[in-house]
Parts: C-alpha cells; sequence; structure tokens
C-alpha cells in the first residue's frame, strides 16, 4: 500500500523465474478545503450545492476537483437578527403623525420596514394613540341677588388666549336653563372664555365677564386644554340682576253717566258725567 508521492518498487518472477521489477511512480493530487464566508438575515436562507443552511454556523460540501479528488468548501455561515422595536406616539384628532415618509392619522400599530448597517431589516412598529379634542364646559351664574342664581340668558363666547384680544371668538355657545355651558371639539392651546349676558333680561352696568370673575382681557384667566381632557370654567357674572317681568297693557274705554241717585246732579239722567 501506498501513500506518499514518489517510485516505488515491486519485484515480480517472470515465468522463467527471473526478477521483474515494477518501478510505481506514484502522484498523489490534494484535496483542497476553502472557506465560503456568507451572510443572511434572520428569516432567510443560503443555498449551495443543493443545501439550504438557514441557522449559523459552519457547513461542509464536498465537490470534485478536475483531477477526482475532494474538493471541500466550507461554509461559514453568519445570520444577523433582525430587530423590531416599538415607537408609542400619541396625537389629537385631525392631526397627523409623520414617520419614514409616512403619514398616519388613525390610531392602531402601523409597521416601517428599514435597515440595519447590516443590511437586515429593523422594524419600527409604531404604536399610535388618537386622542379626541379636548372640551371646556361650566356654569354661569350671577351673585348679585342673596342667593346665587344660575344665569339662563347669555352667550359664552371662546377666544385664542395667545392673539391680540383673542379676536374673532373660536367658538360660540349658549347656556341652557341651569346656566351650564360646553365647547367641544376644542384644539391644544390657551384660551379665555367671556359671558355676555342678555340685555332684553338683565340690567347691569357691565353685561361682560370674563373667566376669573374678570371684567378687563388682561385681567381674565387663562384655561389650558389638552386633547383627551375636559377643563371646567365657573363663572360668577357679577352685578347682574333680572329685569322685573313686563307686564302687557290694553286700553279700556267706556262712558260714565249720571243715574237717578246722583245727588244735587246738574245733569240729566244718562249724561255724561265730565272731570271724573
Amino acid at each position: 500500500t501506498y501513500t506518499t508521492q514518489g517510485n516505488h518498487n515491486d519485484t515480480l518472477q517472470s515465468v522463467s523465474g527471473c526478477d521483474s521489477i515494477v518501478v510505481t511512480q506514484l502522484t498523489v493530487n490534494g484535496v483542497f478545503t476553502s472557506n465560503n464566508l456568507q451572510t443572511i438575515c434572520q428569516g432567510s436562507a443560503y443555498t449551495f450545492n443543493g443545501h439550504f443552511y438557514s441557522t449559523q454556523g459552519n457547513y461542509n460540501d464536498t465537490l470534485q476537483t478536475v483531477s477526482g479528488c475532494d474538493s471541500i468548501i466550507v461554509t461559514q455561515l453568519t445570520v444577523n437578527s433582525v430587530f423590531t422595536s416599538n415607537n408609542p406616539q400619541t396625537i389629537c384628532q385631525g392631526s397627523a403623525y409623520t414617520f419614514n415618509g409616512h403619514i398616519y392619522t388613525t390610531q392602531g400599530n402601523h409597521n416601517d420596514t428599514l435597515q440595519t448597517v447590516s443590511g437586515c431589516d429593523s422594524i419600527v412598529v409604531t404604536q399610535l394613540t388618537v386622542n379626541i379634542l379636548a372640551s371646556i364646559n361650566g356654569n354661569i351664574t350671577s351673585d348679585s341677588l342673596s342667593n346665587t342664581i344660575p344665569i339662563k340668558h347669555a352667550n359664552v363666547l371662546l377666544f385664542n388666549a395667545d392673539t391680540s384680544g383673542g379676536i374673532p371668538p373660536t367658538q360660540t355657545t349658549t347656556v341652557d336653563v341651569n346656566g351650564n355651558y360646553t365647547f367641544t371639539n376644542v384644539a391644544n392651546g390657551n384660551y379665555k372664555i367671556q359671558v355676555v349676558a342678555d340685555k332684553a333680561i338683565y340690567h347691569a352696568t357691565v353685561m361682560k365677564t370674563y373667566y376669573s370673575n374678570a371684567f378687563l382681557w388682561d385681567s381674565a384667566q387663562v384655561v389650558h386644554t389638552n386633547c383627551g381632557t375636559n377643563a371646567t370654567a365657573n363663572i360668577v357674572a357679577r352685578y347682574l340682576v333680572p329685569l322685573l317681568p313686563v307686564v302687557s297693557t290694553s286700553t279700556i274705554s267706556g262712558i260714565i253717566v249720571a243715574d237717578a241717585s246722583f245727588v244735587g246732579k246738574t245733569e240729566i239722567q244718562g249724561d255724561p258725567i265730565p272731570g271724573v
């Protein structure tokens, strides 16, 4: 048995009994091993020589060289992770959240696929919460009488406190029979509230009162709103006194005349009596 390259002599005998020397000239071709470095992303697969590899590690594939010897390919497979991260966000109704060039306005989970430095997916899950717009409510009363009474006849105006004088109002509403008012769908911001009483119902030198019992814009208290929340602003409208009910008038006409019992009469019975 010969395993090394070179000449190897074997002495045999011919039929005549003489030596027959056989020189074996042995060539040993090499078996080649080569590395095959590969990288894939999690969830993918690498295919080589009809084999599919999806987990990280070393995999040997045996091929043949042109000389008929083995050629071993060692696939050194690296599997990079696919990352998933959460991106919780909150917006107000009517607004939008923008990420990776996408505009989201509805509540729910929204997936964006980016790439890591290794070229694999990085999935960002935007968990979007959409809050309804804020509301402002309160009660309007007058303290001009011995007992505080609700203002039933008035307009309530909502102004943007960050603008000069707040003009124009962003919303206008009225009060109910209990003096309650409500503003809905109020965007995030700073506001001042004014009550304007009905001049036909109330008597006062000042018909307008701001929240915080102020008569002037600069003295009014600011109400802050955030979507998804309710703000309360009760207003005491000072010096408002309900007018007394107006009684309607009518005309009654007739004639006063003398009768037979009229003593000292100078008029004939049945004549009109003047001056009474």
